[in-house]
């Protein structure tokens, strides 16, 4: 089973309006860096580029890149309740 997603008939406009929020939200705490490569890299505002692709663009090796997701990711703010896979955060 595939959890919904934003982009999914199975949301609504509210919730994916409140996930893009939430995710405008925290990707605001992060640096501007790491902001910018998650969001080249998982396609948020933009067209999704592969490791590769956004290593090119920052010159950067791939592996110091997906450290850097790694990382930022890791400091991210999250709620403090547990959600299941297939809820979208509101």
């Amino acid at each position: 089973m595939n959890p919904a997603l934003p982009h999914s008939p199975a949301v609504t406009k509210k919730a994916r309006n409140n996930w893009h929020e939430q995710t405008v939200k925290i990707l605001s705490t992060l640096a501007p860096r790491e902001e910018m490569i998650l969001r080249m890299h998982f396609g948020i505002g933009q067209k999704a580029s592969t490791l590769e692709e956004c290593s090119q663009q920052f010159s950067l090796p791939p592996e110091l890149l997906r450290q850097t997701e790694v990382l930022a990711q890791s400091t991210a703010p999250l709620s403090s309740s547990p959600r299941s896979s297939t809820e979208v955060p509101t």
